[in-house]
């Protein structure tokens, strides 16, 4: 169903976004300093597309890779301001490119189904475009990849010796994404990882308000081809693989920090 959404657009574009996330900290709990830390974060991004692949990427800009909270807070931006996410949905081909602490990584993955559910009669306009809801629940493990969100808490608090006690595994936080996509755009694609559904996701939120990406504004005039290419630039590994390399990458930053405090990654 992607594939024939997909060469029914015949056509190409780019589509301006802005991102919106929040930094959710409870300050209560954090050494002096901490509050300085902003609660939110705004960052531009770009979508181009044609008739057979899509390029999602950030659009860089002046700004920090790093920020010091004070107070044994850290925090960092995740991929650096330069990540790209490219799909190609005739071989169904994912790829993440990250650039963290100089280095880069392109990661690889397959496009994977994603289980809409249709909202009929509800719309919204957006860039100009009459947009159609749909929603998709999935796992806060699923998400990471997506909020490009990670805490890292840390601190002097010995574990508990007592292994008798048995421990209750904990059930996964489900979250709900809120997608508002036009059909008069036919191609099954969107920021991030998202797409599968019949028209360009223009807006993408999360229930629990911790991101948002609204286009901003939309051309189907521009000729992106030449600007729409196969990220090739970084050591290749599987999604799995990244996510061990980002848990070590946070370990360090926490030793640089003497072994406590709290490593944000945006």
């Amino acid at each position: 169903m992607l594939s024939a959404y997909w060469l029914q657009a015949q056509q190409t574009g780019i589509v301006q976004y802005e991102r919106t996330t929040k930094i959710q900290i409870n300050v209560n709990n954090l050494p002096e300093g901490a509050p300085n830390i902003p609660n939110e974060r705004k960052a531009k991004q770009e979508l181009l597309f044609n008739d057979s692949t899509s390029l999602y990427r950030d659009v860089i800009e002046d700004e920090p890779e790093a920020f010091e909270g004070g107070g044994n807070v850290r925090m960092f931006r995740f991929g650096g301001g330069n990540t790209q996410f490219y799909k190609n949905f005739n071989s169904m081909l994912l790829l993440e490119a990250r650039e963290m602490f100089d280095r880069k990584y392109l990661i690889n993955d397959t496009i994977k189904l994603q289980k809409w559910k249709p909202q009929p009669g509800e719309t919204r306009i957006i860039a100009g475009h009459t947009c159609y809801k749909a929603t998709l629940t999935i796992t806060a493990t699923e998400m990471f990849g997506n909020t490009r969100r990670m805490t890292f808490r840390g601190g002097s608090q010995e574990p508990s010796s007592d292994t008798t006690v048995a421990r209750t595994p904990v059930p996964p936080r489900t979250i709900e994404i809120e997608a508002w996509y036009a059909v008069d755009i036919p191609v099954p694609t969107g920021p991030d990882t998202y797409g599968g559904l019949p028209g360009l996701i223009l807006g993408l939120y999360t229930n629990d308000g911790r991101l948002s990406i609204v286009a901003t504004n939309v051309s189907l005039t521009a000729n992106v081809n030449k600007d729409l290419k196969q990220p090739s630039k970084g050591k290749a590994m599987s999604r799995a693989a990244f996510a061990e390399e980002l848990r070590k990458i946070m370990e360090e930053q926490r030793a640089n920090m003497g072994g406590r405090g709290r490593v944000i990654m945006q």
